[in-house]
């Protein structure tokens, strides 16, 4: 079971080191490709065993880097590799230990051609918890978590596809098989502000694209601190049982009459709770 992880950043120095990290770890970092759109900062000089593809900078385009992506991850999978994963840099893949060794283990058992993963916002609380330290396990410094269906995404492949912009949607309905995802975007209330800055000051394609990137700081920390102020779950993160499952089967119904759309789901479904993380998932990542 070959498995290969693709990402592409720009100026990522928060993101970049637990990414290789933890696919590194996952799959080999020989295995881990690193698409870099015109990094001027260093962050991508010195990835040891990590391929770095290189392409020069230009205005931000998400479909156009769905396209890219998609061609490097068929063409991987054509040349190389059972599997291919892709993610963004801030997207954390774990699968659940209770079921899965790992990613080539949850890869060996997928019988889809796509795999979705279980999406969870990982949630910084800066009145009670201290900075990140990326050198560090981050799943030992942050103990909650938001479901978000926009980040229930297909990230498995073993067949050829086309993702839409921001890798939402494939030409397949959703699988899951007990993978999360969690993203870091709100993992750390100061390095979230500096990368808003970055992609609020960077040119874009289009001005409708990625609004939730080019918002006001204030806006953002409403809702860093809205969400930080739910009730706080201790049901475990099981895809069988509520809340979680309720959330799920709205995501999942959310698909119906969304066939022909480019976005295959409702990408608004949103806990009402913040979910603590089971021990079971600490050290992972």
């Amino acid at each position: 079971m070959k498995l290969a992880a693709v990402t592409m950043v720009y100026n990522e120095p928060d993101y970049i080191g637990p990414w290789c990290r933890h696919f590194g770890k996952e799959v080999g970092p020989e295995n881990c490709y690193v698409i870099d759109h015109g990094s001027d900062d260093g962050t991508t000089d010195d990835l040891g065993e990590v391929k770095v593809l290189r392409i020069p900078r230009s205005p931000y385009d998400v479909a156009e880097q769905a396209r890219l992506v998609s061609d490097l991850c068929n063409d991987l999978l054509r040349r190389s590799y059972d599997v291919v994963i892709h993610s963004d840099v801030d997207e954390l893949l774990v699968a659940d230990p209770r079921y899965h060794r790992g990613l080539r283990d949850c890869a060996r058992a997928m019988t889809q051609p796509v795999l979705h993963s279980i999406g969870l916002d990982l949630w910084h609380l800066d009145k009670i918890e201290p900075p990140i330290d990326t050198n560090q396990p981050i799943s030992l410094q942050r103990s909650w978590a938001w479901f978000n269906s926009a980040l229930c995404k297909p990230v498995m492949i073993r067949e050829p596809v086309s993702w839409s912009p921001g890798f939402h949607s494939v030409d397949h309905p959703m699988v899951l098989d007990h993978l999360y995802m969690f993203h870091l975007r709100y993992f750390d209330v100061a390095r979230g502000l500096r990368r808003l800055e970055k992609t609020r000051a960077m040119p874009w394609a289009t001005t409708e694209a990625g609004g939730h990137q080019r918002q006001p700081d204030q806006q953002w920390l409403d809702l860093v601190h809205g969400v930080g102020a739910l009730h706080r779950a201790t049901e475990d993160l099981d895809p069988r049982r509520d809340p979680l499952a309720s959330y799920l089967r709205q995501t999942l119904e959310s698909q119906k009459g969304r066939e022909q759309e480019t976005f295959k789901l409702d990408l608004g479904i949103h806990g009402r709770v913040l979910f603590t993380i089971p021990p079971r998932f600490k050290g992972r990542f």
